[in-house]
């Protein structure tokens, strides 16, 4: 069954595993466990069905259904969220970034409070979907040597970040400090556009650690590492993404920083156990 199976396949799978049987600790846990299920079932369809050797469309989705389904599997950890503990973490991530900085960091970028910088920054934040959906296709089309390596550093961060979701959650800033998870940070449409996509589709609770930073890590590694010739023009938006994740308040800083360090981590142990090969 599994002769055809990546190391991203297999993360998918476990990950689909483990959550069929956190399935059983929902009242209605019938359709956790038809979604899983059906996870499992549509991932094994497709990997015995696609010619690898074919480059077209297919074969990409083959390779990206992993970071494609972390979209709706990220909603649906709204309803798992306590499952472990009911505790929220976020005195402690605020505790460490006050040790680290000195201060309350999203509230002292607050001060600056500027319409355009806010519109910058959120803009910034919303590039994460650049490296969840274009960065594959190019590395598919044009860096076919490259798509393996990243889709395993990628799915490996998302899902075990997911998964920490469970046994530290936290609300980040913008809940922390201002209860019902508004901010008082003004800026134009894209501000708006994107402060109310995370409020009405965000995770509460999903805040440690940032997968925004993990998976753009990842793609700037790859980036920078293959040497592609607009690496470093794209080390911009991510450094403008990792610290848009503090000014929006949508994270604490350490959310950031573990993001990086999980990816980072994860990189290097897939490297030195040679899973890319």
């Amino acid at each position: 069954m599994f002769k055809k199976y990546k190391f991203f396949d297999y993360v998918f799978f476990i990950y689909n595993v483990i959550f069929i049987g956190f399935s059983f600790f929902q009242n209605d846990y019938y359709k956790y466990l038809i979604l899983h299920i059906s996870c499992v079932v549509f991932q094994y369809i497709l990997i015995s069905k696609v010619n690898e050797k074919k480059h077209n469309f297919i074969t990409l989705i083959r390779f990206s259904y992993p970071l494609l389904s972390t979209i709706f599997l990220y909603q649906e950890l709204n309803n798992f969220i306590t499952i472990f503990s009911d505790k929220f973490y976020d005195d402690l991530l605020a505790k460490i970034d006050r040790t680290i900085t000195g201060v309350d960091i999203s509230l002292y970028f607050g001060e600056f409070n500027l319409k355009i910088m806010n519109e910058i920054f959120h803009f910034s934040y919303l590039s994460y979907f650049f490296y969840l959906v274009f960065l594959p296709i190019y590395f598919f089309y044009k860096r076919k040597d490259v798509i393996l390596n990243y889709i395993n550093s990628a799915t490996l961060s998302f899902y075990f970040s997911y998964l920490i979701f469970l046994f530290i959650p936290a609300t980040g800033p913008r809940y922390y400090f201002f209860n019902d998870g508004k901010t008082y940070l003004v800026g134009y449409n894209i501000t708006n556009f994107v402060k109310n996509m995370v409020y009405n589709g965000g995770l509460y609770g999903g805040a440690f650690p940032s997968t925004h930073c993990a998976i753009t890590f990842v793609g700037l590694y790859y980036l920078v590492k293959n040497q592609n010739k607009w690496m470093y023009l794209w080390s911009i938006p991510v450094f403008m993404l990792f610290l848009a994740t503090v000014w929006c308040r949508f994270h604490f800083l350490i959310d950031s920083i573990a993001g990086i360090l999980i990816a980072f981590i994860i990189i290097k142990l897939l490297e030195f156990f040679k899973v890319n090969k």
